[in-house]
This record gives C-alpha cells, sequence and structure tokens, in this order.
C-alpha cells in the first residue's frame, strides 16, 4: 500500500489542483483535455493506486476522459462524504489547495480500504441525451403549467409557441437517441433484452444505457444502493426507525418508479408481487412500490449480465380486462369436489369447470376457545384468532364492515341497562298547528294575568312614570283578536 500513489483532485472552471498523499505540494494544471493529456502522461501508470474528485456540474469530463483513455482507476466522490471528512478531521479552512490535499488523504485513508472498484465509462453521447430530453420535458411541464393560469392572449400565444418548440425539440432529441442505439451492435441487442420485460419502453432503455453503464456488471445488492432504492436501516439499541431510501441517481429513479407503476398493473410477475406486499404483508403502497422497483432493477441488471431476455417474458400471455386485478383462487380437493358436481350438473367436465374459476365456497376452520370468544364479544361470526391471522377461505372485511363492527360495538358500550322505551307513533302524540296556537295563546293569558296583578299593586302615584304606564299598556292588551289569527306555517314545531 506504501508504493502506490493517492492522487485528489480539486475541479474548477479554468484549471485543475493536483496532490498526492503524503506530500504537501499541489500542481495546478489547465483544465483542458491537452494539458490533462500532458500530466497523465508524465505518471506512473503502475504506481497509481486510486485518483478521486468531485463532480463539479460537467468541469469534470474533460478529466474523465483522460484518464479513461489512460485506463487508470478513479472515483467520483459524493461532495457529503467529503463534507464530513472535513468536519471529522476539523479543518475549516477552505481553498483549492487544500481540497485536494483533502482529497488525496480521503483517498487513501478512506476510500482505498472499501474494496470499491473503478468507474464504469458508459456511453457520453447517450447520456447527454437523454439529460437533455428529461430537461426538455420538465421545460414543456412548466410551460403547460403557465398556460392554464395565463392571462391575455398575446402571453397564451407566446406559451403556446415555446410549448410547440420545445415538442419538436423533444421529437427530435428522440430520434437521435433512437438511432444512436440503432447504429450500435452491443447497445441494440441490450436494448431488445431490456424490452423483453414488460413495462420497460424506450425511455427506460435509453435511461438505462445512458446514465447507468454499471448496469449487468454489479450485483442486486449494490446496483439497488446505487439507484438509490435500498432501505438504509435506522435502529439503534431498543429504537427501531423506519428504513429509508436516499442517495444514489434521482434521474435512473425517476424513470425507474414509473416503470414499476406500469409494471404493478400489467406485468403478471410485479402485479404479483405488489398484491402479495399490499394485502399479505400489509405494506403501505409505496413501501411496496419502491419494493417493486427494487425487484425490477434486479431483474433489469440480470437480463443485462446474461446478456439474455427476461426469463419469465413468456409467462407473460395476453390477459382479459376482466381478470385483471383479480387472484386466481386455490383448487384445494373440497372446491375440485365441488367444481365437478357443478359441471355435471351443468353439462360440462370438471376441467372446464375449473378453467372458468366457478367461485365454490370452502369451510372454515374449526375456531379456536379464544377466538369464538373474540368473536361473541365483537358479535361477528368469525374464525380470527388474536394474532390476526385470516385463516384460509375467509375474506377480508371491507373498510365499511370494519366502521359497522366498531359503531355496533361502541352502542353496546354506551347503551344504558334500561332504556327508555319509544313513544308510541299516533297521531295524538304531536299536537296539530292549531293546538299549537292556542296553548301558545294560554300561556300568553297567563302572563297577562300576573302583569295586571303587579299593575293593581302598584300605587297611584307610580302609574304615571314609564314603568306604569307599560304596565298599563300590557293590561289593556285584547288577546281575543291574537286567538283569531290563523297561525303560519310551521309554528310551534320542534
Amino acid at each position: 500500500m506504501n508504493d502506490k500513489l493517492y492522487i485528489g483532485i480539486d475541479v474548477s472552471k479554468n484549471w485543475v489542483d493536483i496532490a498526492v498523499h503524503g506530500q504537501h505540494r499541489v500542481v495546478r494544471v489547465a483544465n483542458t483535455e491537452g494539458a490533462l493529456s500532458a500530466w497523465v502522461g508524465q505518471l506512473d501508470r503502475a504506481r497509481i493506486g486510486l485518483i478521486c474528485f468531485e463532480p463539479t456540474g460537467g468541469y469534470e469530463r474533460a478529466l474523465r476522459r483522460c484518464l479513461g483513455d489512460a485506463r487508470l482507476r478513479y472515483i467520483r466522490v459524493h461532495p457529503n462524504q467529503v463534507v464530513h471528512y472535513r468536519r471529522q478531521r476539523g479543518i475549516k479552512a477552505k481553498t483549492d489547495a487544500m481540497d485536494a490535499r483533502l482529497l488525496a488523504d480521503f483517498c487513501a485513508e478512506e476510500l482505498a480500504g472499501r474494496g470499491l472498484a473503478g468507474m464504469i465509462e458508459g456511453d457520453e453521447t447517450l447520456c447527454a441525451l437523454s439529460v437533455r430530453r428529461r430537461q426538455i420535458v420538465g421545460l414543456h411541464q412548466m410551460e403547460a403549467c403557465r398556460l392554464a393560469s395565463a392571462r391575455g392572449l398575446a402571453t397564451e400565444e407566446s406559451i403556446q409557441t415555446v410549448m410547440d418548440a420545445l415538442t419538436r425539440s423533444q421529437a427530435d432529441i428522440e430520434a437521435r437517441i433512437a438511432a444512436h442505439i440503432a447504429n450500435d451492435p452491443r447497445q441494440s441487442a441490450l436494448s431488445a433484452n431490456l424490452r423483453s420485460f414488460k413495462s420497460v419502453g424506450s425511455v427506460g432503455v435509453h435511461t438505462f444505457l445512458g446514465e447507468l453503464p454499471e448496469l449487468g456488471s454489479l450485483t442486486g445488492k449494490q446496483i439497488g444502493a446505487l439507484v438509490g432504492i435500498a432501505p438504509i436501516q435506522n435502529d439503534s439499541g431498543k429504537h427501531k426507525g423506519h428504513a429509508t431510501t436516499q442517495f444514489g441517481r434521482p434521474g435512473v429513479r425517476q424513470v425507474l418508479f414509473n416503470v414499476a407503476r406500469v409494471a404493478i398493473r400489467h406485468n403478471p410477475a410485479m402485479r404479483e408481487v405488489y398484491r402479495h406486499l399490499t394485502e399479505d404483508n400489509k405494506r403501505p403502497p409505496k413501501v411496496a412500490l419502491v419494493a417493486v422497483m427494487r425487484r425490477t432493477l434486479v431483474i433489469l441488471n440480470a437480463i443485462a449480465r446474461d446478456n439474455q431476455p427476461w426469463k419469465g417474458a413468456a409467462a407473460v400471455g395476453p390477459r382479459s380486462p376482466a381478470a385483471v386485478g383479480k387472484r386466481p383462487a386455490k383448487a384445494t380437493a373440497q372446491s375440485q369436489a365441488a367444481a365437478g358436481l357443478l359441471s355435471t350438473v351443468a353439462g360440462d367436465s370438471p376441467r372446464s369447470a375449473l378453467r372458468d374459476e366457478i367461485p365454490v365456497a370452502v369451510p372454515p376452520a374449526k375456531p379456536s376457545p379464544e377466538s369464538a370468544a373474540i368473536a361473541s364479544r365483537d358479535g361477528i361470526q368469525t374464525v380470527a384468532s388474536r394474532r390476526g391471522r385470516k385463516p384460509q377461505g375467509e375474506r377480508t372485511m371491507t373498510g365499511a364492515e370494519r366502521q359497522a363492527r366498531y359503531r355496533a360495538r361502541q352502542a353496546r358500550e354506551i347503551a344504558p341497562e334500561n332504556p327508555p322505551l319509544p313513544a308510541p307513533n299516533d297521531k295524538t302524540a304531536k299536537p296539530t298547528r292549531p293546538q299549537r296556537w292556542n296553548r301558545a295563546i294560554g300561556e300568553l293569558q297567563a302572563v297577562v294575568s300576573e302583569y295586571v296583578a303587579w299593575y293593581e299593586a302598584t300605587p297611584e302615584q307610580l302609574r304615571d312614570t314609564p314603568t306604569g304606564q307599560a304596565l298599563q299598556a300590557i293590561v289593556e292588551l285584547d288577546l281575543d283578536d291574537i286567538a283569531s289569527i290563523q297561525p303560519p306555517k310551521g309554528f310551534g314545531r320542534d
């Protein structure tokens, strides 16, 4: 290890700073292919252990080409790893030369012991076309959102003009991508093999070929971690955190997400994986979808590794729309006998009856005393055990049924022991509108009688005051005229 050279390179727009682990000297070279090729030619290739540098938005492309042509082992380091390494060493100052020395130390002390393989260079032209297509699609989507809220005819015409230009540019990029893949025999054969997996289309093919050149050269776990769909555990002591996915290549992950969405609907193998995770294991749909993404990537990695079409392509046949989303019933001995009896009545053979998937009721298993106690408490006939495991032959309850069971249980818990009997449903129990009106007049007459008694008890010297005059007006009120009024509709109704 001591005789190997570990080099760190800090890449800028106009130059690169080069440092060797164990040496304080830093060399600055112009960031051009000519200058970099001359520097690479001076190296002793037998002594080069590893070269690392950070991605800088495309300014490192010339360096990558020169190192790739010289067949030197190099790695692009994620900037977050270098930031954490800087904090670990307590370095706060930052210059280009210091960054180059830091990368050289990180390469020798951290990356050298990981046993990482060198980067695999892909097709730069195809990668650039694939990235450009994704950028155009994003711009088109942004313009479409602006068009939905645009004001004025001139604004709408301007946005529509830009959208038309983006549509033509996208079609031109896609034609160039198709021609580029067709002109390369290796990529053309790999494209046909990848498309044998149902749900992978042209966008997925050129994304995997251009932006994931490692496809087929890594293991399933490695390719999943590289893309960023491998769950990372978060456990400590008694704490059991949720495993999350992070880092990776967002462009590939975005396309793989759409591939998985199509696969769970149109690929029977992936549809069964998704159904098993969501229905049998009760996983959330998004978690199951990420699992399908990883399974799909592992299959595509095996296809590229073996250079053969998908082995399950022959099993994927046409499927009727009525059968989509349905799980075929298991043909047990009891169901076969019942199907044979039904087919005898219908005049068909048992084989045709099973082929048509005649629904046959399967008697559930005998409930245990524990489950019977739970069933009697809930008021629902079920043979589910306390662990929640569903026995064979019983269907899953719907959300409405679970809500009805919960409401019935709550009603039994809060209901009184001797509930009051309901009132008889007769017409005499509800007074009519004239009866309600007369009852109100009677109550008003009782109130007036009380005011008469107050007025008579009022001294003579107080009857000329505002209070006495108000009492006199109430006493002189004629209720006979009010009683003769026809009550309005809805008067006195609760």
